[in-house]
């Protein structure tokens, strides 16, 4: 009797589970909201771009949630109260201001549409962080080539946070490319803790990604490692290669950004969803700074 019972109760499930109908929904989904994207760098023309949110479900084209007209978009310079308006874009949804970008400056931006709430957000840019020396040197682990850099700086007693990246520039005659390198390291103000397998295995990323707090105010060197291998160079096509080291800084909301970016891209089936930082009051999206400098070689 108990198998019976079993038995139908299995029957009875498949039966629920083939009969399943997918019905496609067409129905609305919440009032779309402004997205502002504009992460600034020193000595470079300002430029941000718009967008609107679109539900996930929707079957608009991809440029569709661009906004190239009916915006204005004010910019004010609040260290010196110099504003600056835009209401067309220039290319597609950028929108570039006539002025450069100066560093320890607070900016402030505001957005008026008439289909949307209007949005705005303030930052403070950052200074630019030099580096003073990168040492190299070839090491071999779990029988491949690695280089190991040793970076040094001078970090400014202000809170700061940084990325490190490293990038490889192939080009000849004939063709060019470029790929960034996956990236280790042990230090202690670098938290592996989102690239980190279940058997406590650290697995290397596309960037680095750290605060100061460990050496506020102090000269910090730091080593990375990444797998290198000379590419092959065609005898009848000489290629140069170029490998370029960029020690980037940030703003603390620029970093917030990134780092949930990271998290949600990284996530996992089990994972629970992760909320992208916004600075964008009533909109979504970042308005916020880096600098970088680079190390070639």
């Amino acid at each position: 009797m108990v198998k019976t019972l079993k038995f139908n109760a299995l029957i009875s499930l498949l039966i629920t589970f083939s009969c399943q109908k997918e019905i496609e929904y067409k129905g609305p989904g919440k009032d779309p909201r402004l997205v502002l994207n504009g992460v600034v760098e020193n000595d470079s023309v300002f430029r941000l771009s718009l967008e609107k949110t679109v539900f996930f479900l929707s079957n608009e084209s991809s440029e569709a949630k661009y906004i190239t007209s009916g915006a204005t978009i004010n910019v004010t310079n609040l260290n010196t109260n110099q504003a600056y308006s835009l209401n067309q874009s220039n290319a597609g949804n950028l929108y570039e201001f006539p002025f450069v970008v100066t560093s320890d400056t607070k900016y402030k931006v505001s957005v008026v549409h008439p289909d949307y709430p209007s949005i705005e957000s303030e930052m403070t840019t950052t200074s630019k962080v030099e580096i003073i020396s990168v040492d190299t040197s070839t090491v071999v682990k779990d029988q491949q080539n690695f280089l190991k850099a040793r970076i040094t700086w001078n970090d400014p007693s202000s809170e700061n946070y940084y990325m490190i990246r490293v990038k490889s520039k192939y080009y000849s005659a004939n063709q060019y490319y470029e790929y960034p390198y996956y990236l280790l390291s042990n230090d202690v103000s670098v938290d592996n803790s989102q690239n980190t397998d279940i058997d406590g295995s650290v697995y290397p990323v596309s960037d680095l990604m750290f605060d100061d707090k460990k050496f506020n105010g102090q000269t910090k060197s730091i080593e990375i490692l990444f797998n290198y291998n000379e590419p092959y160079i065609d005898p009848l096509d000489p290629a140069t290669i170029v490998n370029d080291l960029y020690l980037i800084t940030m703003n603390r909301e620029t970093y917030q950004y990134y780092v949930s970016m990271k998290k949600n891209i990284s996530m996992d089936f089990f994972s629970e969803p992760v909320k992208v930082f916004t600075n964008i009051t009533n909109g979504f999206g970042i308005f916020g700074t880096l600098n970088y400098s680079k190390f070639s070689f």
